[in-house]
């Protein structure tokens, strides 16, 4: 099998919030894994929402109350694959494995609840039908036990799975993976050399990064980098690179530094500014920013030289992902 990787979502309803349960870890976990979701459905690539039915009469995952209801930041949208189980691990119950096979995913992630009992169970008896399994930890969680808290017993079930029976990776991994597979399959040399410039000049975090996504932004769009969680700063400088050109193509002093590739997307977008619309974007606390970003474009343009690759920027991308603190535009 060499397809495309699976996703699965396991036991994400609303029963997982009853407070019998306990207190829990990853408040973030179901962010994470929204973000894992996002970048499942852009790509078409095979996932699938495992839904418990519980037999037990007292489970607050019984089919037919509220929890039996899938938590709405990870609920499947129409024409998803759902598919109930009434075992611990998902396959022993359902014929995931067989959609799996079918679909030719040989690795498979892994998000949801909880990490020591249905996701454990489940890395597991994948492993042993063959698949290579990836848990992707931040997008799971659990709760304490005795005297060891919810991560006490969250890390002893990764310990427990790492290496043997899967690969403990994170939200932010498998996007920072995502997009350096893209950027080795593409002609990304600008791009790179944009970031570089951006880094060499100690622009901020946020800068470096919108220069480092800005070429592809005409197909992924700032939409979909909002959904995999990139923050507001280098979503809106990606989204306004259509617009900076349109500024430049408005001042006689800068239109002539446009290529052929700037002047087709300028009229995809409506044309130049007129003067009252260049008049608002310069006075626009963005616009120095913006400016500042196609200067690094152009320089990247202009040079001929190899730049550093994607890999080192996946340490920036991730923490940035991972809400780091990290310098501003």
């Amino acid at each position: 099998m060499s397809g495309a990787p699976g996703l699965v979502l396991i036991d994400l309803q609303k029963a997982i919030d009853d407070p019998s349960w306990g207190v829990r870890n990853h408040p973030h976990a179901e962010s994470r894994g929204r973000r894992m979701l996002a970048l499942w459905r852009q790509l078409g690539w095979p996932l699938f929402h495992v839904r418990h039915d519980s037999r037990e009469p007292n489970s607050t995952y019984r089919p037919g109350q509220a929890g039996h209801e899938f938590k709405p930041e990870t609920a499947p949208l129409a024409g998803e694959t759902v598919l109930g189980k009434t075992t611990c691990n998902a396959f022993a119950s359902t014929d995931l494995a067989e959609r799996l096979r079918a679909a030719q995913a040989s690795r498979v992630f892994v998000c949801g609840v909880i990490t020591n009992n249905s996701v454990e169970s489940t890395v597991r008896a994948g492993g042993d039908l063959g698949f290579s399994m990836y848990l992707v930890e931040d997008a799971c969680f659990t709760f304490g036990k005795g005297r060891w808290t919810a991560q006490d017993v969250h890390d002893m079930s990764l310990s427990n799975l790492e290496g043997e029976y899967a690969t403990i990776t994170t939200s932010a991994r498998v996007v920072s993976g995502f997009f350096e597979s893209h950027f080795a399959a593409a002609p990304m040399d600008v791009a790179l050399r944009a970031a570089e410039a951006a880094r060499k000049t100690n622009a901020g975090d946020s800068t470096v990064l919108a220069a480092l996504l800005s070429d592809v932004a005409r197909r992924f769009t700032p939409t979909f980098l909002r959904s995999l969680g990139f923050g507001e700063n280098v979503c809106a400088m990606v989204e306004q690179r259509g617009e900076t050109l349109r500024y430049l193509a408005a001042r006689e002093a800068t239109r002539a530094g446009l290529s052929a590739e700037d002047l087709q997307w300028i009229a995809e977008l409506g044309g130049p500014m007129s003067e009252h619309e260049a008049s608002v974007f310069s006075d626009r606390s963005i616009s120095f920013t913006l400016l500042r970003m196609r200067h690094f474009e152009e320089q990247a343009r202009q040079a001929t030289h190899a730049a550093p690759g994607f890999a080192t920027y996946r340490p920036m991308l991730e923490a940035h992902l991972n809400g780091a603190p990290s310098q501003q535009a």
